[in-house]
Parts: C-alpha cells; sequence; structure tokens
C-alpha cells in the first residue's frame, strides 16, 4: 500500500502544480526579470501561501466529499475513518495539515505507517484516518 500512496501524494503535487502554473509562470518570469530582487524578496512567501492555500482546499475538499484525491483514484485507494465513513471537513483539514508537515520532513512522518497495526502516518493518526484499498480482494 505504501506505493500507492506514494503514486496518489505525487500525482496530487502535479495537479496542484498544474493549478498553480499561471501563478508559477509569472512569478518565475518575474525572477528572470530585472526586478528579480523585488520578486524574490517580495513575492516568495505570498506565492508559497497561495500554492498551501490551493493544495490544503484540494486535499480537504475532496478527502470530505468523496474520500479520495484525484491520485488516490488513480492508485486505487480511499481515506475513511477507522469505521469506513466519509472522514467529516475538520479531520480532512487535519489530515492536510499532516500530510504539510510529513512534507516538511521530507517524508520522515510516514515511517510511523510501517510499524502501526493498520499502516497509519501521521497525518493518519492525527486526523483518526486510515488508507483503505478502494476495492479490496475477499478472500
Amino acid at each position: 500500500m505504501t506505493g500507492r500512496r506514494l503514486i496518489a501524494y505525487l500525482t496530487d503535487h502535479v495537479i496542484t502544480t498544474a493549478l498553480m502554473l499561471p501563478i508559477l509562470i509569472w512569478y518565475m518570469q518575474g525572477l528572470f526579470s530585472e526586478a528579480s530582487g523585488i520578486y524574490l524578496l517580495g513575492y516568495s512567501a505570498p506565492v508559497l501561501i497561495i500554492w498551501m492555500v490551493v493544495r490544503t482546499l484540494y486535499l480537504s475538499i475532496l478527502f470530505s466529499t468523496t474520500s479520495a484525491t484525484l491520485g488516490c483514484y488513480l492508485a486505487g485507494i480511499r481515506v475513511r475513518t477507522p469505521a469506513g465513513d466519509r472522514l467529516p471537513y475538520g479531520r480532512s483539514l487535519l489530515r492536510c495539515i499532516g500530510l504539510f508537515v510529513c512534507t516538511c520532513t521530507l517524508g520522515a512522518a510516514y515511517i510511523s505507517a510501517w510499524w502501526t497495526e493498520k499502516h497509519q502516518g501521521v497525518q493518519d493518526l492525527i486526523s483518526s484516518s486510515v488508507v483503505v484499498l478502494k476495492n479490496p480482494v475477499s478472500s
């Protein structure tokens, strides 16, 4: 399941980057212009904040409404409560914060998924969620 989660994570990064493409192109053009100092010092933080807001909204809305992002659909996984229900929006938002922590630690926060019974990463533990297969094979 770790490979599926990685595929979903990377796919969602590509999607949120595509959503941010107009702003990123504008920012990069400014970095390579005569006003590069203004762009570097004045616009770096706002661009990062906008990216974080776009990613948080993308993830939290999809987790709470459909139990999966587009990356999760492609990987064949869903994010649910331990009881099997959809995550409420507040818990989806907590999961996004946990994903941000995982990103900031370069994935080190995923290590807990190796030894927890339900293979929960830090984002799953703080939001009381589990990642399940879309259509598990029954024996």
